[in-house]
């Protein structure tokens, strides 16, 4: 557990193992992937806070996207466009133990998606891949999935994070936010977003592990680098960020070591390269 504070605008407390060694070995391999189709409302998190201002610059992608896809379908329907873009990228989420579907990933995608369709209009439905079901029998132990063992999982694999509270870990997990838009702001997320897509090569979130922005946030406090400054969203904060990242050899070893295996070997390599690129150049 580390406690963060960034120039005094924001203290969190960020609950995740960065090693996974520090957690105990009951992580499951992904032996199975599911694309499943269900409704927004039935949906919950593994994370009790999101980027606002990263959200709102997906929403904004999401209408340049829908622009250009109602001109090719001669159709306005909102949910029309939303369905086929889930099933061509689904959301990537887990079935908890009590067998709700939960989001492990793309909660700034969704978010912007409810506020597309519209956060008071009727439930809309969208795909999914699981990648995880709890309500199966757990390899390890042999025996049904625990809500502990459950947590302890996605702690290890980086999929469970929440803000700075005093409930226990179950508990919380428990009383997530039931619907997007009741989500808490947390400008960190958003700003480190920003910084990844600020370099030569943009690069994404997916091109890492799990929550790789909340580890380049620590990476980043433990070299002494103030993530606010001024404006902390604009141009000139966000290239500062970036070229302090281009000088450290530490951190872009650090993002090379967290590359992420899921995404396809082009891009992998692409995102390789380039960080090597930026090593040569020190």
């Amino acid at each position: 557990m580390k406690n963060l504070n960034f120039g005094g605008i924001v203290s969190v407390l960020f609950i995740f193992f960065s090693n996974p060694l520090q957690a105990s070995r009951l992580s499951c391999e992904r032996v199975f992937s599911e694309l499943i189709l269900a409704q927004s409302d039935q949906l919950g998190f593994t994370q009790n806070f999101i980027g606002h201002k990263w959200a709102n610059h997906k929403i904004s992608k999401i209408y340049k996207d829908y622009n250009q896809w109602k001109k090719g379908v001669n159709s306005y329907s909102r949910s029309g466009y939303i369905l086929v873009n889930t099933l061509k990228n689904p959301l990537l989420a887990i079935r908890d133990v009590e067998g709700k579907i939960r989001l492990i990933d793309d909660h700034h995608k969704f978010y912007a998606l409810s506020a597309f369709q519209g956060f008071r209009s009727k439930p809309f439905k969208l795909y999914f891949r699981l990648i995880q079901d709890y309500t199966l029998i757990n390899p390890v132990s042999g025996r049904f999935w625990t809500s502990q063992e459950m947590i302890t999982d996605l702690l290890e694999k980086n999929h469970l994070v929440l803000l700075n509270t005093h409930n226990t870990i179950t508990e919380v997990f428990m009383e997530f936010p039931t619907h997007i838009s009741e989500m808490p702001d947390l400008p960190t997320r958003s700003l480190m977003s920003f910084l990844l897509s600020s370099f030569e090569l943009p690069l994404k979130g997916s091109d890492f592990k799990p929550m790789i922005q909340f580890l380049l946030a620590q990476k980043m406090n433990s070299e002494d680098i103030e993530p606010f400054v001024g404006e902390p969203f604009n141009e000139r904060n966000i290239f500062r960020l970036r070229d302090e990242v281009k000088k450290s050899r530490s951190i872009i070893e650090f993002l090379m070591n967290n590359l992420s295996s899921d995404r396809s070997t082009k891009r992998q390599e692409a995102v390789r390269e380039y960080l090597r690129s930026l090593i040569e150049k020190l």
